[in-house]
């Protein structure tokens, strides 16, 4: 029932994450998000508590491609990953999970995610590639 077969792709050089041009992440995290597993499986939830849950960790995802798709490597250009982050972080999708979730996932996330969070919320593309540039400046240096 699900276009998803639920492998979690780890970031390594070479590994099917840094392939963006040829799959498009964020469509797939989409497709998930309008899923009601509610008509799959018996869940102890409420439908706002599984609004919740769906909604945080879509944004969560939303932050990860964010990082994918400003890194250097791959095929598109920086000007075409820009305009899909920009789109990204537009979308109605996240408009709807940045509503329901931002205060329970703000609450629960690191300095970097919370101001990587709040750049998602205020449609900031500028700010989220300074961040991610940022990281990866960080990570190269504690190597």
């Amino acid at each position: 029932y699900l276009d998803f077969n639920g492998y979690f792709y780890r970031e390594v050089f070479g590994s099917a994450t840094r392939n963006f041009a040829g799959s498009d992440y964020f469509e797939n995290q989409r497709q998930l998000f309008h899923i009601d597993y509610s008509k799959y499986l018996p869940l102890k939830f409420s439908p706002l508590e599984t609004d919740i849950l769906r909604s945080y960790r879509f944004l969560k995802v939303v932050m990860a491609i964010t990082n994918i798709y400003f890194t250097k490597e791959g095929p598109m250009t920086i000007t075409k990953r820009l305009k899909y982050v920009q789109k990204m972080i537009n979308s109605e999708e996240v408009k709807k999970a940045l509503s329901v979730s931002f205060e329970s996932l703000s609450a629960e996330s690191s300095r970097f995610e919370k101001a990587l969070l709040s750049a998602v919320q205020r449609r900031s593309v500028g700010s989220l590639f300074l961040l991610t540039k940022y990281s990866q400046f960080r990570n190269r240096a504690q190597k």
